[in-house]
């Protein structure tokens, strides 16, 4: 299930203090989603427009890992920073031209945004 609520205020001012760092004139709206069990976004950039949904939980998951030789550690992520990544990753679509999905472009956007935001 799913429910639509007003975006976290913290949202709102993570948005418009990333568009005036970069350039943005416009900000997106934002439509926040909450679930029970989902996390991921979508941003539409001809409509100008984030759709974010959470479940507001805390994610583990496998990664490399950096102190063994070989295997995965397992890592958590907050629900906050991944709300974070997700917003920025979805902000970074609607800064740049959607033929430039997931291009090279695109990544140095997102990481700007994410380096900005100190995650």
């Amino acid at each position: 299930m799913t429910t639509k609520q007003t975006p976290p205020a913290w949202v709102q001012e993570l948005v418009l203090e990333a568009c005036i760092a970069f350039g943005k004139e416009d900000p997106p709206g934002i439509t926040w989603l909450r679930s029970k069990y989902w996390h991921g976004g979508t941003a539409y950039a001809a409509e100008n427009r984030l759709i974010v949904r959470t479940s507001g939980k805390p994610v583990s998951f496998w990664i490399p890992s950096r102190t063994k030789m070989i295997g995965y550690a397992r890592k958590t992520v907050s629900a906050r920073t991944l709300e974070k990544l997700t917003v920025l990753h979805e902000l970074a679509h609607v800064m740049l031209p959607a033929r430039e999905h997931h291009s090279a472009a695109f990544w140095d956007r997102a990481w700007e945004l994410y380096r900005w935001a100190k995650l």
